[in-house]
């Protein structure tokens, strides 16, 4: 057994054919219906050998099974002697066999095209002449510092390495503190309902532009729901009636992600599988090579969010392996962001406490280098109230902060962090007959008409109606869920919508009130 103790992460075995044994043996490779099931139109590349189809239409999933129409395969190294396909269907090519379960093609070549077409298909498994033989690949460790070769050949073996950069490590202090990011290249746009603020509920609208990009569809509609959503809809209700584009005059984009209203398991989305996109949950997303513009087949489905992501994502001379480590050439300068988590602020840097704001530079040099930074816990003030007679601070009750005696001081506790335990104790003689916990949040308000209502950011209609516990502004939910003011009528927006209790609360808009 052979080790080589390394830093990095690419090895290349090649074989000096001066061997007693002769060149290697045949091997075979396997690919599994599962290593295809995400077709994307571009080519796919696994253990040496590559497939490519002249268009995304030709490998697509259907129904759960897997077609592939007129693939071309190549290998990389040796030649492709045997292919074998285990379909349940297959058109046939002169040059392959096919006996109702596998079609076979024997020959000697580096490509090997297929002009028929595979129904079902489950496997492929490829006969490589020259392959190295089994046991020879190099196996990492965890750390992928020692790679393995678990049997030397009878024969002469190089063993070559390629090293990364010097790796960056970013770590923050405490590690649930916040995080620290690189600043990348091109930061991800996000299309929320302000973006469509404009957008008609009723009606078609073909186009939506925001900065450099467009969304734009024919033979359908962009419509705003009552919510604030936006829903893509067949003009027609036809699914295969409907094509939206997503264009840019910027970068082009590498990742495209629908938040949707609906599961995907549910009636929603319909979009063609040919068209790459893959779905988890309430996320649709497309992922392939940078395109300024790409179009999405037959696409009904209502989204609160599209995120799209332009260029690598990473600064010129920055790149990252399989498990997310990050890799800097030397010389490369890179910016850094400190982002804290909700209940902590940035402190410092620790290997520089002179640079006090959260963003900074670094240039890389040869050796590998860890920068952390550090965050504090925010302070917060607990404020004590009776909601009787009786006060607190009159020595009716004690107050702790996990386990140590607190003093108020003018009705509140100063500097308690998140995460501590807070402790209020009647005192003798005394009991509570309840107690609350209210946070106390920034409050924004809105007028419509003579009304004033006050929220909080982020608040929907209905938040706002629970958090107006006097009901000073009068409005409320009436039978048939929408917001009702029992002097002035419905509240509806701009486009004389009835505004929805869940509908967000939008400062930009014009609403009022009807009879």
């Amino acid at each position: 057994m052979i080790h080589l103790n390394l830093k990095k992460l690419t090895l290349t075995l090649v074989a000096l054919f001066a061997m007693t044994a002769g060149a290697w043996a045949d091997a075979t490779v396997t690919w599994n219906a599962s290593d295809l099931a995400n077709p994307s139109g571009t080519p796919f590349s696994k253990d040496g050998i590559t497939l490519t189809v002249e268009s995304a239409d030709k490998w697509f999933v259907q129904n759960t099974k897997l077609y592939i129409w007129e693939p071309t395969f190549t290998t990389s190294s040796g030649n492709i002697t045997k292919i074998v396909v285990t379909a349940d269907d297959f058109i046939e090519d002169p040059n392959w066999t096919y006996d109702g379960t596998t079609a076979t093609w024997t020959g000697n070549a580096s490509s090997v095209s297929c002009s028929g077409y595979f129904n079902d298909l489950s496997q492929i498994v490829f006969t490589i002449e020259g392959a190295a033989p089994a046991g020879t690949a190099l196996t990492p460790d965890a750390t992928r510092k020692v790679w393995t070769l678990d049997a030397m050949p009878a024969g002469n073996v190089e063993l070559q390495v390629e090293y990364y950069p010097a790796m960056l490590t970013l770590a923050a202090s405490p590690a649930d503190g916040g995080k620290v990011e690189l600043d990348a290249a091109a930061a991800p746009v996000e299309w929320t309902p302000e973006t469509w603020t404009n957008v008609s509920t009723t009606g078609q609208h073909d186009a939506l532009t925001s900065g450099d990009i467009t969304l734009s569809t024919t033979e359908g509609w962009l419509i705003k729901q009552g919510d604030g959503n936006l829903s893509l809809y067949s003009a027609d209700n036809e699914y295969d009636h409907h094509t939206l584009t997503f264009s840019t005059t910027g970068d082009g984009f590498t990742r495209i992600e629908l938040t949707m209203t609906s599961d995907a398991s549910d009636y929603n989305p319909h979009i063609t599988p040919a068209d790459g996109w893959t779905f988890s949950g309430k996320s649709a997303v497309w992922e392939g090579e940078a395109t300024k513009s790409l179009v999405c087949q037959n696409c009904t489905t209502t989204v609160s969010k599209i995120t799209f992501y332009r260029g690598s994502g990473l600064p010129t001379g920055v790149e990252k392996d399989e498990t997310g480590n990050i890799y800097v050439k030397s010389g490369t300068t890179v910016k850094l962001k400190a982002t804290p988590e909700e209940g902590y602020e940035f402190a410092s840097w620790a290997d520089d406490a002179s640079i006090t704001t959260a963003e900074r530079e670094i240039t890389m040099g040869d050796a590998d280098l860890t920068v952390t930074a550090n965050f504090t816990a925010k302070p917060y003030d607990v404020t004590l109230a009776a909601k009787n007679a009786f006060t607190i601070e009159a020595g009716m009750a004690t107050v702790s902060i996990d386990g140590t005696a607190a003093t108020p001081e003018e009705g509140k506790i100063s500097g308690v962090t998140k995460g501590q335990r807070v402790a209020i104790t009647a005192a003798t003689g005394y009991k509570f007959r309840t107690a609350t916990a209210k946070n106390t949040v920034k409050l924004l308000s809105i007028t419509v008409g003579a009304v004033t209502v006050y929220y909080a950011e982020g608040d929907s209609w209905a938040d706002a109606i629970k958090r107006d516990e006097n009901k000073d502004s009068g409005l409320f939910i009436r039978e048939g869920n929408r917001v009702h003011h029992p002097d002035y009528g419905q509240l509806v927006d701009s486009n004389t919508t009835a505004v929805l209790p869940d509908a967000i609360i939008n400062a930009n808009e014009s609403y009022k009130f009807v009879n």
